[in-house]
Order: C-alpha cells, then sequence, then structure tokens
C-alpha cells in the first residue's frame, strides 16, 4: 500500500485548521490535539512538537477567546486565575523538558493521554446510564 504524503504547508494548514475548530468548540487543541497531529502529519519529535504547540496555543486561544468573551461566555475570574497559575507551573516545564530522554516525555505525554481519554469515557458511559 502506498502512503500517501502531505506537502508540509498544506500539513501544517490543515493541522492549525483542525487544533483551531476544536479549540473554539471544545476548549481544548493545545498538547492534546496539537502534539498528536503534528507528529504524525509533520512527521515532529515530540519535544519540537510540544515547543511548537505553546506558540499556536497562544494564536488560538487569544482568538477563541475573544469569540467566545463577545457572547459573555468567559468567566473571566477563573480564567486569569487558572492562567497565572499556568504561567508558574511553565516557568518549571520548559526548563526541565529539555533535560529528558525524549522517550520518557513520549511514556508520559501518551500516559496523560491514555487517563484523560478513560476519564472522558467514564464521564460519558455514566452519563449514558443516568448517573
Amino acid at each position: 500500500m502506498s502512503e500517501v504524503r502531505l506537502s508540509e504547508k498544506v500539513a501544517c494548514l490543515l493541522t492549525g485548521v483542525i487544533v483551531g475548530f476544536l479549540a473554539g468548540l471544545f476548549g481544548i487543541g493545545g498538547g492534546v490535539i496539537m502534539v498528536p497531529l503534528q507528529m504524525l502529519l509533520l512527521k515532529e519529535e515530540i519535544k519540537v512538537a510540544i515547543q511548537t504547540s505553546l506558540g499556536v496555543i497562544v494564536i488560538t486561544s487569544i482568538s477563541s477567546c475573544f469569540g467566545h468573551a463577545l457572547n459573555n461566555n468567559v468567566v473571566w475570574l477563573v480564567g486569569i486565575t487558572l492562567g497565572f497559575g499556568g504561567l508558574i507551573g511553565v516557568q518549571f516545564s520548559t526548563r526541565f523538558l529539555p533535560r529528558l530522554p525524549d522517550k520518557v516525555v513520549r511514556f508520559c505525554f501518551y500516559a496523560m493521554l491514555a487517563m484523560l481519554s478513560v476519564y472522558t469515557f467514564w464521564k460519558a458511559w455514566n452519563v449514558y446510564n443516568g448517573n
């Protein structure tokens, strides 16, 4: 079976469109969506995908926040508080990430995605069963 290859610009644009759509729709898009898509479509190593996704998050978050704010759907105090917490946490992770082997980063990332998937499935299952 032959492998379909996208040009890098098309793959970047497609990744951005998917992430932008999901960021606005579900409030996700950063690492959860962007990193796997960058690894799959752009063939990036995990650390590069993580670091690049942070730049993309800035753009998609501002745009998405602006759109939701126009409809008065942003709880500003909570958002700002979470944002400051994120500023503190990212100071540690940006210094720690480059020191970790790619294999460890990949394992931790996949484990986090697996846990989020199980949690999301469990919550959906409970809603489906009326719990």
